[in-house]
């Protein structure tokens, strides 16, 4: 199995990390955050998802699309604790870096054919 497919299974999974901090902090500010994430990363995924099987069906290099999807895969990590805490810039470029890998793995099969 291609590592870019284990990569959507951690993705999904990282979908519901947030939920587990809302359980945590039910009546504080970390729980509005929690929700604000767990909606962005629900958002997200169903585009990384079409994307890897797009670039996968397409033929794409291997390599390159483990590279995109494993950086997609940590800046999702990564943008939990930017929501949780607050910062709203790096939480942002965290967001818009995500969506430019997932732009990356729909335009792959079209640059390394």
């Amino acid at each position: 199995m291609p590592t870019a497919f284990v990569c959507i299974a951690l993705a999904f999974g990282l979908v519901y990390v947030p939920l587990l901090a809302r359980a945590v902090w039910p009546a504080s500010s970390w729980a509005k955050r929690a929700r604000e994430a767990y909606a962005a990363a629900a958002v997200a995924f169903p585009g990384f998802a079409a994307a890897v099987f797009v670039a996968h069906i397409a033929g794409a290099d291997e390599r390159r699309m483990t590279v995109l999807a494993v950086a997609y895969v940590v800046t999702r990590a990564l943008h939990l604790p930017a929501a949780l805490l607050d910062l709203g810039l790096i939480r942002r470029a965290l967001w818009a870096i995500a969506l430019l890998l997932i732009f990356g793995l729909f335009a792959l099969p079209t640059l390394t054919s």
